[in-house]
């Protein structure tokens, strides 16, 4: 059988319940017909790759890689005999009416290069590009050496060990370009750097800018106003001026826009922020369409600052737009950068010079130094073996117990679980059933967390969440009479505009003290808390255990990740990195080692062209 029949066949012959090359659903069926409907000449293969394309965007990719290693041409030449090879396949798809090769092409679908876009994909990357690169581009610039030289040694004192401070470095890099790219893991400093930083750019400004802080999340964009209150606090008595322009407070990113479903944003190009400055903290968080919405937002001449962790999970959906930022950063940067860097600091062997490099080299700084845990053990050990997929010293540090600060408890199969996790669940929510005020509710929940990485199932949220309710019920530190009680912790599941309550916003369960009511309190921006009667709430749901996504942007004193009873996709290195770094203190991993190590094998690979563009 020649190859366009054989994809012909399996075109035409396939149902929803075929997922034997890529999982597809009746969505992507569905919307491979919409296209035939519109194209009734559209080539087989074509028809095949719009189904993947869909799916393949339902997993957080951008869009299908026709020649990626696990792309759309390998898999498929597995399958039939080719004919006329990629570029013969290539040439079909572009053919069809539906498909473009130029960005001011108005087609349904986009192909640039080997990779095929549903157009709203394309033009959502193309325009975080445009932005990032606007900003990049500029020619890296210090007006005055002199007084950055003297605000950078007042905010940043050297280190006793006489190594250079990478946290001024960073703060150095920022003042020299309108977009800063500061990573780094957890502990790193990465929210210390940019109060100083800021309070760096308001001295050395003549006219006071307005600075805004954002996070994707509501319990992200907490703790970003918690470390500006705790940074400013640290710097002490210094010019009021500079301290009155940086805030203490930080939204989400869709209050700060004004995004609302199904409405445009409150601020775009026509109407963009009034900020000068815009900090955006746990941008690994934010997938494409965010961003892009952001860089609508922007005023012309807006600094920007990103903050985050490139190697935690990406967004729920699609992108992975840190990783893509940062993907070819390097400590080369460009002979400017380095001429004005020797001025300031000296000749030091922390970066060098190369010319011909992309305009984002010198906009991405790393943290390497963890000012919470030491790296060499404990925590910061076992995140790094997780990260580089080193599971035989994974295993080694578990199973021999060396490490205080990381435990683990074998749990083969969901009867075990009562049994296996009573005393760190009385140990961790017991106190959460006694408080009698939001602060002291909060403060149990800061110093410990279940994660999970399922959603459903005994070993999921659901499942965990249930075993926390019957073991503190049997206990008597609770009575199940219905589904409101005291200590009962509860999420947000979709951004409610009305309320000002955001998906992600966790609250807790308290008797009101003047109508002795059942309350929900949630913390507001003005550092005190909100409560709602439970019936005006959107949708919540019971957060004892919450999964590793929704975790991402909040941190906790102990930590205890609840491993999947099976091989999962999802289970992933990356996922296992952030879960385990959610923990300032102690983690305990609780699971079958089989599972863990197929989890620390496995990544996650986002098909995008974000990357390409900004490092070409």
């Amino acid at each position: 059988m020649k190859a366009s029949e054989s994809l012909r066949q399996e075109t035409e012959n396939s149902g929803p319940e075929s997922s034997s090359l890529f999982r597809l659903q009746p969505l992507d069926h569905h919307l491979a017909a919409l296209f035939q409907r519109m194209d009734p000449e559209m080539p087989a293969v074509l028809h095949l790759a719009v189904r993947i394309l869909s799916a393949r965007t339902r997993e957080g990719h951008v869009c299908l890689d026709l020649a990626g290693r696990d792309g759309f041409w390998p898999r498929v030449s597995r399958m039939v005999d080719l004919e006329g090879g990629l570029d013969a396949w290539r040439r079909d798809i572009v053919a069809s009416s539906l498909v473009g090769e130029r960005p001011e092409d108005l087609r349904p679908l986009m192909l640039m290069g080997n990779r095929l876009y549903l157009r709203r994909y394309f033009r959502a990357e193309a325009k975080v590009a445009e932005g990032l690169l606007k900003r990049a581009g500029e020619t890296f610039c210090i007006q005055d050496t002199a007084a950055l030289k003297k605000v950078l040694d007042f905010y940043f004192p050297e280190q006793e060990d006489g190594n250079i401070n990478m946290q001024k470095a960073a703060a150095f890099a920022a003042a020299g370009k309108p977009l800063s790219v500061i990573v780094g893991g957890p502990g790193t400093g990465k929210t210390t750097t940019v109060c100083r930083l800021l309070a760096s750019l308001c001295t050395l400004a003549e006219t006071l800018p307005q600075v805004v802080l954002a996070a994707p999340t509501g319990k992200a964009a907490g703790r970003l106003g918690e470390s500006m209150m705790a940074g400013k606090a640290a710097l002490g008595a210094t010019e009021s001026r500079v301290f009155d322009a940086i805030p203490e407070f930080a939204s989400t990113l869709h209050r700060l826009l004004g995004l609302a479903h199904g409405r445009k944003p409150r601020h775009h190009k026509d109407n963009p922020l009034p900020a000068d400055i815009v900090v955006v903290d746990e941008v690994s968080m934010v997938d494409l369409f965010l961003m892009s919405k952001l860089m609508d937002a922007l005023k012309p001449g807006a600094r920007l600052i990103l903050l985050g962790d490139r190697f935690q999970l990406a967004s729920v959906m699609p992108g992975s737009v840190l990783g893509e930022i940062c993907k070819g950063a390097s400590s080369e940067k460009s002979e400017d950068f380095i001429r004005y860097f020797e001025e300031i600091f000296g000749k030091q062997k922390v970066f060098s010079a190369r010319s011909g490099l992309s305009p984002m080299a010198d906009c991405v700084v790393a943290l390497s130094r963890s000012w919470r845990f030491d790296s060499a053990g404990g925590i910061g050990r076992l995140a790094r073996s997780l990260n580089e997929g080193q599971g035989a010293d994974v295993a080694a540090m578990l199973e021999q117990g060396e490490e205080n600060h990381v435990l683990w408890s074998p749990v083969m199969a969901a009867p075990d679980l009562a049994h296996k996790l009573r005393d760190f669940i009385l140990g961790g929510f017991s106190k959460l059933m006694e408080a009698l005020t939001p602060e002291d509710a909060f403060a149990v929940l800061d110093c410990f967390r279940i994660l999970c990485v399922l959603k459903e199932g005994p070993f999921g949220v659901g499942g965990i969440n249930g075993l926390v309710e019957s073991i503190l019920e049997k206990e008597g530190l609770l009575r199940l009479s219905g589904p409101w009680y005291r200590g009962r912790p509860v999420i947000v599941l979709r951004n409610d505009p009305a309320s000002g309550l955001y998906n992600g916003d966790v609250g807790v369960t308290l008797e009101d003290g003047q109508s002795g009511e059942m309350a929900v309190y949630f913390p507001s921006e003005d550092g005190g808390y909100r409560s709602f009667h439970p019936l005006r709430l959107p949708e919540v749901e019971t957060v004892f255990a919450m999964t590793v996504h929704k975790s991402q942007g909040s941190e906790s004193d102990r930590v205890l990740l609840v491993l999947p009873d099976r091989d999962v996709q999802v289970m992933t290195r990356e996922i296992l990195y952030t879960a385990v770094t959610r923990a300032r203190k102690e983690v305990i991993l609780a699971g079958r080692m089989e599972i863990l190590m197929q989890g620390t094998e496995r990544r996650v690979r986002r098909s995008s062209g974000l990357g390409d563009v900004l490092w070409k």
